[in-house]
Formats: C-alpha cells, structure tokens, sequence
C-alpha cells in the first residue's frame, strides 16, 4: 500500500540521576511568572485590581469659564459702590 516503517529504540540505559536532572531543567526565562492581583472567573474572563494613586486636581489646567470670571471693571465698580454708602 504505502511506505512502512519499522522503528527501535536504540538507547536504553538513562543518565545518571544529576545529569538527568540537568537536562530535564526548564530555564527561567520559559516559566510564566504569576501575576498578583488578578483572578479569572468560570466563564474564562480576567478579574483585576488595579491600584492609582491620588490624583492631585489642584496642578492639572481645568476649563476656565469668562463668565463666571470677575472683570477689573465690576471690582472697580463694587469699590465705589462700597466707597459711596460709607
């Protein structure tokens, strides 16, 4: 029908056990490292904690609105206004 294959074991007598041991090691870099604070669900979706800091709203540039801005005329006018009741 088709090519056949006939195959043997050719060495059968084992290392000794600290070579062995040496052959069979998997180096670090191939082990996947496990990952703190996350967690996986029944349905396979990852569940994670996520840690930020404080935010510090005082340095960021906010939306400045000239409406609510007070103009050196209304200031001047509140002076005199106050100036005129004393």
């Amino acid at each position: 029908m088709g090519p056949s294959l006939n195959l043997e074991v050719m060495r059968k007598k084992l290392a000794d056990d600290t070579l062995f041991k040496l052959a069979c090691k998997k180096p670090k870099a191939l082990m996947k490292k496990r990952r703190k604070n996350m967690s996986e669900d029944v349905f396979g979706n990852q569940l994670a904690r996520v840690h930020v800091g404080k935010q510090r709203t005082d340095d960021i540039q906010t939306r400045k609105v000239k409406a609510l801005k007070k103009t050196p005329l209304v200031e001047a006018a509140a002076g005199e206004d106050a100036a005129m009741e004393e």
